[in-house]
This record gives C-alpha cells, structure tokens and sequence, in this order.
C-alpha cells in the first residue's frame, strides 16, 4: 500500500514539474530517508527510528538565563 501511494506521488510530481520520472523517484527516495532520519526530533509517534536511540542532555540546561547588561 505505501509502494502505491509513493508511486503515485513520483508520478504527480514529475507530471506537475516536468522532470524525468527517475529522477522525481530519486528525489522522493531522498525525501523519505531524510524524513524518516529526522522523524524522531518532529515529535511524531509511531514513526522512524525509536525516541531511545536520541541523543541524552548530560548537563541540566539551567531554568533562568543571566541577562548580560
């Protein structure tokens, strides 16, 4: 079902921008990696890599800013 969807979004958009269709499927393959990649800093659940595997803060941001006058 996601195969389909992804074709038939390749070919919409290689009809809508006038280029190739292999190059409208590289530039989606590249959009999906990119968001797959980046899905667990969107907040999004469910998909992408697990929440685990993001990087830990070590050390405490501090709550009150010091204003330099």
């Amino acid at each position: 079902m996601a195969s389909l969807i992804f074709l038939s979004v390749t070919l919409f958009k290689s009809l809508l921008f006038q280029i190739s269709f292999k190059g409208a499927i590289i530039i989606m393959f590249f959009a999906m990696i990119l968001f797959i990649h980046f899905s667990p800093y969107l907040n999004l659940d469910g998909v992408g890599t697990s929440s685990s595997r993001l990087p830990r803060r070590t050390i405490p941001l501090s709550p009150v800013l010091k204003k330099i006058d």
